[in-house]
């Protein structure tokens, strides 16, 4: 065991490290990964961010339309407090025109109750003074509500004051996302000129590749004309020849020297067929060259051009914007200022709300206490009617008596007395009648100044209301631009930096090609120098028929005339066979590279697919292996451990032997492992020998071909070149293509885009007029329940609402959708609220006016009666019966018997209005704002 621990030693510690690179890489990955979970993170919290401040905006916005609501309710009510008090300034007219006449008819029976008041008036100034302290009581009550009241006020302002800001800074906003949205219509625009610009460069280069394709047809064309021009040479050649087979009849010398030359002439030949065939083929790619050159300037001179009138587009579209800007913050600076404006005129109108209050709660107070000042008048006329009908009764007793009749003198001194304390008493309450009728006018007057105020005021809060509606659409609407246009935005950035990425690359292929033009310019001049000083000298040397190599002398001697002839032919006629053999040769030799290069290409790719699709069998099998290594030590270290802890926990031998076997087997399937990868390596080194020797037998083969196809090699490493230019213009045009599709399809997702917003919009804009059609049915519906329906029965034709009308479509969509969804339950919750504060406020009405109505029938009924009562006393005066008296008694004594003082009704608003709101709605503002209102009700109807 020893020793096998010793010899697996290095193999552990090369497993070690292995496992230690391992876990290092996976410690990157995993920090990879966690920053993409935090950046995650940080896009969800920003996503919630945005998320709470639309409903805080939304939650604001419900508020200040309670607010509103509750405004409204308190004008409703005024108008309500107007109408009533129109109701009793008419009654209380036609009570003081019957009092008018009763005291016209009493100013002849005053005069005899004069005495009886004189013993009433310490009575009355006692409760005078009563009266008085009540009065300062009632007083620093009304001081502490008014400072309440002021305190109400200037949180309203406050609130207002809050209201203006966050308007300026809406406005602020609307005016920078006016300027974010005209940027990014800018940069679209500017996108679809680049995009258009791409489109004609792609056609430019489809031009080019045709240009190119009638270029190789028009060289090819010229290698066919070269062809015919060395025909034709070989026949002037051999007219040449003929003439020196002439002149070798003369000189043998010559003959020799013209066969030397002929050869000459044909190597010379030779070089230059491939010359002119090199100069022509490189006149070609000098004109394709120049022809790449002149188009490259035509597109650069365009795109200088397309820049030109860009910037000059920028500068117009910078005045617009300027013009546009300047417009946009004289009309943002009049709205402010009709904003101001209307605050004004809402604080003013709050202002003059409060004073109408506090005049309408004075002329309560002054009502309430003539009332009183009138029923106590009435309860001291009746104690008097009662003390005059009992001093009746006395003078009838002593008229019955008749025994001691009365002195005349003693009845003159009390009438006269009675008589002047009666006229002091008349002037007093004539004066008194008077200044009442002056407060009633004046009462009056100021009733119909705070009608008009009021109607004003409601106008005013009516208009208010229309241009905060207006203003919540516009700012919506606005909102769901926005965010529209920061998706386009954000879209059409990624798209430009695409662009210009691929622009930037299209540059600097554009200067490589410059100077790789500059190069090739250069080095075609070279070689025109080189090829015209050689030619030169090539024309001079056959123009002077100077012979470079001397033939020797004697061999003239040697030779007849005939002989040289015959030989010369003979020598020509190989010659011209040689020359037709190797041209059929050449053309053979042709054809059978081109078969074997096809089939070259064949096994080539063959061999190719074989080895990728071994490749990935090899790949994939040492992965597979290599998860296996890995589980197999990360099995090696469990057990490594495991064994540790048993060594400190002393477990016994034979459960170390187990795990030393253990440990044993997974080294034995480690080199299996091991060796199955070996000999996957020797097999992979036996097929590269396989390739080797395949590729080393095509080698010699292409050796005994080579001699054959070097008179070729310039041409195909030529043809390989222009493959190669066409290579590079397909991959540009397909580069171009894909740059294309991604633009269309980033142009499809942004049309995507804007068409889901628009369905978004339209959905919105749907539910919102399904929501308006509703309100205008509950509109008619109330207009109609309070022109057919009395008051009685307002409460019951008042339509209810129900969240089931408005959720009936339940819309999908972002936060936009939520928030009307939220705002339309606010509403509905705000509507019910309201609804159910009517009912009970219509309840309240209708006791108040029962208990109204109550009051004034007594009091008509007690005016009656004291009529009734006055014209007997007259009458019985008069005709001085004492019939008449006794029959008056009875009545006298019914009537204040049935004229009983009023009960004050239970006010049980308060305590309804506990039950309904306060119980389940404690944590909302709305039902807080609405039992601030309930609280403060009582206390005004009191």
């Amino acid at each position: 065991m020893s020793l096998n621990t010793s010899s697996n030693s290095p193999g552990d510690t090369q497993r070690s490290k292995n496992a230690s690179s391992d876990v290092k890489q996976m410690f990157k990955s995993e920090t990879d990964l966690d920053i993409t979970a935090d950046l995650r993170k940080k896009l969800h919290r920003a996503k919630k961010e945005k998320l709470e401040i639309t409903t805080k905006h939304n939650a604001e916005l419900a508020s200040y339309e309670s607010q509103i609501a509750k405004l409204r309710s308190e004008v409703e009510k005024g108008e309500a407090l107007r109408q009533s008090l129109e109701y009793d300034l008419a009654v209380v007219r036609k009570e003081a025109g019957l009092g008018r006449r009763a005291a016209e008819e009493r100013l002849a029976e005053a005069h005899r109750i004069q005495e009886k008041l004189c013993a009433q008036n310490a009575e009355l100034q006692g409760k005078a003074n009563e009266i008085e302290k009540a009065f300062q009581t009632s007083q620093l009550k009304w001081k502490e509500e008014c400072r309440r009241f002021e305190h109400d006020l200037e949180e309203r302002d406050n609130i207002i004051q809050n209201c203006n800001r966050e308007y300026d800074l809406l406005m602020k906003e609307k005016s920078r996302l006016e300027k974010t949205l005209q940027e990014q219509d800018n940069a679209v625009q500017n996108m679809r000129k680049k995009v258009e610009k791409l489109e004609t460069e792609h056609m430019d280069c489809s031009d080019l590749l045709r240009r190119q394709t009638s270029e190789l047809e028009f060289s090819t064309q010229r290698e066919e004309r070269l062809r015919k021009e060395f025909e034709a040479t070989t026949l002037r050649v051999r007219k040449l020849e003929e003439n020196i087979e002439a002149e070798r009849a003369a000189h043998l010398e010559s003959k020799f020297n013209s066969e030397i030359i002929q050869l000459r002439i044909r190597d010379l030949e030779g070089a230059l067929q491939v010359e002119k065939a090199s100069q022509a083929e490189a006149v070609a790619d000098l004109e394709m060259i120049k022809n790449e050159f002149k188009e490259v300037e035509s597109a650069y001179e365009r795109e200088k051009h397309n820049a030109q009138e860009s910037f000059a587009k920028l500068s117009l579209l910078e005045r617009e914007y300027v013009s546009k800007n300047k417009k946009l913050n004289e009309e943002i600076e009049e709205q402010k200022k009709v904003i101001i404006d209307l605050s004004k005129r809402l604080q003013y109108n709050e202002k003059s709300c409060s004073e109408l209050q506090e005049e309408l709660v004075m002329a309560k107070k002054h009502q309430a206490f003539l009332v009183e000042t009138c029923e106590n008048n009435v309860k001291e006329l009746e104690s008097i009617l009662d003390s005059f009908t009992v001093s009746g009764q006395w003078t009838s007793g002593i008229h019955k008596d008749k025994d001691k009749p009365p002195s005349f003198s003693v009845v003159l001194e009390t009438l006269r007395r009675t008589l002047t304390d009666y006229q002091n008493k008349l002037e007093d309450a004539s004066n008194e009648l008077n200044s009442m009728n002056d407060a009633k006018e004046k009462a009056s007057n100021e009733l119909d100044s705070t009608k008009q105020k009021i109607e004003s005021h409601t106008k005013n809060i009516k208009d208010l209301q229309d241009k905060l509606a207006d203003v919540s659409k516009e700012l919506s609407h606005l909102r769901t631009k926005c965010a529209d246009r920061e998706a386009l935005i954000s879209s059409l950035k990624v798209e430009l930096q695409n662009v210009l990425h691929c622009w930037e690359k299209e540059k600097a292929r554009a200067a490589q090609s410059e100077s790789e033009l500059q190069k090739l310019a250069q080095a075609f001049q070279k070689d025109t120098e080189e090829k015209l000083t050689f030619l030169h000298t090539l024309y001079q040397h056959l123009i002077a028929g100077c012979v470079l190599m001397k033939q020797p002398e004697g061999m003239l001697d040697k030779f007849s005339w005939t002989e040289l002839c015959a030989v010369l032919q003979e020598n020509v006629d190989a010659l011209i066979a040689d020359l037709t053999r190797a041209n059929e040769k050449i053309s053979h030799l042709e054809y059978i590279c081109k078969n074997k290069s096809d089939t070259m290409r064949e096994l080539q790719q063959t061999q190719e697919d074989t080895f990728n699709k071994v490749a990935e069998q090899i790949k994939a099998q040492e992965s597979c292996w290599h998860k296996q290594k890995k589980e197999l030590e990360l099995q090696y270290s469990e057990l490594l451990l495991e064994v540790q802890r048993r060594a400190q926990k002393l477990i016994t031998h034979e459960k170390f032997e187990s795990a030393c076997e253990e440990l044993n087997n997974a080294l034995l399937r480690e080199q299996q492992a091991q060796m199955l990868l070996n000999e996957q390596a020797q097999q992979l080194q036996e097929l590269n020998y396989r390739l080797e020797l395949h590729s080393s037998e095509e080698a010699d083969k292409n050796q005994t071909l080579g001699e054959a196809v070097k008179s070729l090699s310039e041409a195909k490493m030529e043809l390989r070149r222009k493959d190669q230019s066409l290579r590079q213009l397909n991959r540009h045009l397909t580069q171009l293509e894909q740059d294309k599709r991604r633009l269309e399809e980033n142009i499809h997702d942004a049309e995507s885009a804007l068409r889901m917003a628009a369905k978004d919009k339209e959905c919105v804009a749907n539910h919102m007029r399904t929501v308006e059609n509703m309100l205008h049915k509950v509109r008619d519906q109330i207009s109609l329940s309070r022109t057919a329906a009395s008051r009685n029965d307002f409460t019951l034709q008042l339509p209810k609402l129900h969240l089931e009308t408005f959720a009936m479509e339940g819309l999908k969509g972002g936060p936009e959708v939520v928030a009307c969804q939220a705002m339309i339950k606010s509403f509905m919750d705000v509507y019910q609220l309201a609804s159910a504060r009517i009912a009970t406020l219509e309840k309240e009405m209708t006791s108040h006016r029962s208990h109204i109505a109550t009051l004034k029938s007594e009091l008509h009924t007690a005016c009656l009666r004291e009529n009734q009562s006055l014209q007997s006393i007259g009458s019985r005066d008069h005709s001085n019966l004492s019939v008449a008296s006794r029959a008056a008694l009875p009545a006298d004594t019914v009537g204040v018997g049935d004229f009983l003082p009023l009960q004050a009704e239970l006010d049980t608003t308060y305590t309804f209005l506990k039950e309904t709101f306060i119980n389940p709605l404690t944590s909302s503002h709305s039902s807080s704002a609405t039992m601030s209102a309930n609280a403060k009700r009582p206390t005004q109807i009191g």
